[in-house]
């Protein structure tokens, strides 16, 4: 019985490998995300504003509905999201989520998350999940635009860092920032207005490890940009290998961070037809890319640049992935707000 008391506990815990989403019609704002899950389903929302919705915001008295034109139609989204479980001895894990109100200039928490488990001398956090919603008032008071119709993105940016243990606690930072640029349309001239008065709140679902072995840290640059007129392809992924290890690895994100139009003199932000992470052990591949392909719609050519960082150790355990490939539509309930579809494992 004593043998058996001291043998090491084991614990469960999954991580976010994989997140992507594209517009079936057009190019939009980015209003909301939501990908989180749990141990039985996903929780999954993705609005792009009144030209996903079909809903237009009322407009405050005494606004021009000429410089503050929306344009109600319907979209779906096509999403790609996997997660990857284990269940091991050999390490010890912590759960928790924070809030961050990102603005232009970067805000930062402290996070103390429990540990199940016996920790070890090396650590590591990794984003379990991640919430994005636009629907925050305006650093500068109240404006003809509404800021739960979405932002146009110039920067976006969450990062896990200086991860320690501190008794029975893991204690980090978590760092977001969130950039909302130009539209460049006299249609939109408010929210270009009002557009440096962003701030949104970003939750953030934090995966905690702590383990003996050793934690590889790889960082990872892609860069890529397109004239107005030229398609955008999904990247080569046979030049976007890293060494992982194989499938019964567990890799995860610690950062990632977007730029777009970041050449732009105008302070232009993205309609997103698309953007995916894609950290894959199973095929030995990191990727990150976005595009703004929309030949209705679309204004203006495209760059986007990327810099994220991953963790990488083995939990010596068999390494399980939980994946979902659905189109869901972009849905607002009676009070105006996002509905999330829960969708079961594939």
């Amino acid at each position: 019985m004593v043998l058996d008391a001291c043998q090491p506990r084991e614990t469960t815990a999954f991580w976010l490998e994989k997140g992507s989403f594209e517009w079936d019609s057009f190019n939009h704002r980015l209003a909301y995300l939501s990908w989180i899950a749990d141990e039985d389903a996903a929780q999954v929302a993705l609005i792009g504003g009144a030209s996903s919705t079909g809903v237009a915001q009322v407009l405050p008295d005494g606004c021009d509905s000429a410089t503050c034109t929306e344009y109600p139609w319907y979209d779906s989204a096509t999403v790609d999201l996997r997660w990857a479980r284990v269940t091991t001895n050999s390490m010890a894990f912590g759960l928790s989520q924070a809030t961050v109100l990102a603005t232009s200039e970067g805000e930062t928490v402290t996070l103390s998350i429990p540990m199940d488990g016996t920790t070890g001398h090396n650590q590591a956090a990794v984003i379990q999940g991640l919430i994005i919603d636009t629907n925050w008032p305006l650093s500068g008071g109240d404006s003809c635009y509404s800021p739960i119709s979405g932002w146009l993105i110039r920067h976006m940016e969450i990062s896990l860092l200086d991860p320690v243990i501190s008794g029975d606690n893991m204690e980090l930072q978590l760092h977001a920032t969130f950039q909302a640029g130009n539209s460049l349309e006299e249609a939109r001239i408010c929210m270009d207005e009002v557009a440096d008065q962003a701030q949104v709140p970003i939750t953030v679902y934090v995966l905690a490890i702590s383990s003996e072995q050793e934690i590889q840290e790889h960082d990872l640059i892609y860069e890529d940009s397109w004239e107005l007129g030229e398609e955008q392809p999904e990247p080569d992924l046979s030049t976007r290998t890293i060494a992982l290890g194989g499938p019964n690895i567990l890799a995860g994100w610690s950062q990632l961070d977007f730029v777009f139009h970041a050449e732009d003199p105008d302070l232009r932000g993205a309609y997103l037809r698309s953007l995916e992470i894609d950290l894959d052990p199973s095929h030995g591949w990191a990727s990150a890319w976005s595009s703004n392909y929309s030949p209705l719609t679309q204004l203006s050519g495209f760059s986007y640049s990327f810099h994220g960082s991953i963790q990488v150790l083995d939990p010596s355990s068999v390494v399980e992935r939980l994946t979902i490939l659905e189109t869901v539509d972009s849905n607002l309930d009676e009070d105006g707000l996002p509905i999330l579809h829960e969708i079961p494992w594939q």
